[in-house]
């Protein structure tokens, strides 16, 4: 049985949905809007067309950024990327199964990127992304709920690690880690 803390609050499956559209837009053939112009003029824009693959691995790794840091609210308390601080990651067999279906389509898109397309930068982020894509997916043969539980690795060290990298300046951080508990 998955402790009531985990269960599924609705966010990670926005998160899923919103990653999966930007998936299916970077991988599609139709015309959609150019996310740097979006980015400096705000959506929407007038700018329509097929995104070139600098733009494809732009708009795929801020997405992944976005996605793995809402669906994995412990992650985010430690990178500090806000908003996820008052949630638990949803320990659910139904999103562990949605995780594992958008890790592989993302690893997809990201195999149809053309290196030969993109500067040398962008090529070391493809590679890069790609490397640890590849390795998360191999993973899923792993599930991380048959982990042993031991001294280093476990709930009893993961929670007491989260709660203490939280931050508590002000009262919407202190009512964050109280509904954490």
């Amino acid at each position: 049985a998955v402790p009531v803390w985990a269960l599924a609050d609705g966010a990670s499956d926005r998160a899923h949905e919103q990653f999966a559209q930007v998936i299916s837009r970077a991988t599609g053939d139709e015309a959609v809007f150019s996310p740097r112009v979006g980015r400096l003029i705000g959506w929407p824009t007038t700018e329509m067309r097929q995104l070139n693959d600098a733009e494809k691995l732009d708009l795929l790794i801020d997405a992944h950024w976005a996605w793995s840091q809402t669906i994995n609210p412990e992650e985010a308390t430690f990178t500090g990327f806000a908003g996820q601080n008052g949630r638990w990651t949803d320990l659910s067999e139904a999103n562990r199964a949605r995780t594992e279906e958008l890790e592989r389509a993302f690893l997809q898109a990201l195999n149809g990127i053309d290196p030969g397309n993109i500067s040398s930068a962008e090529r070391l982020n493809l590679a890069l992304l790609r490397h640890q894509m590849e390795h998360d997916v191999a993973g899923q043969r792993f599930p991380d709920e048959l982990m042993p539980v031991n001294q280093m690795f476990g709930v009893q060290v993961w929670v007491a690690s989260v709660l203490g990298a939280q931050p508590l300046f002000n009262e919407v951080d202190r009512e964050n880690f109280i509904q954490r508990l």
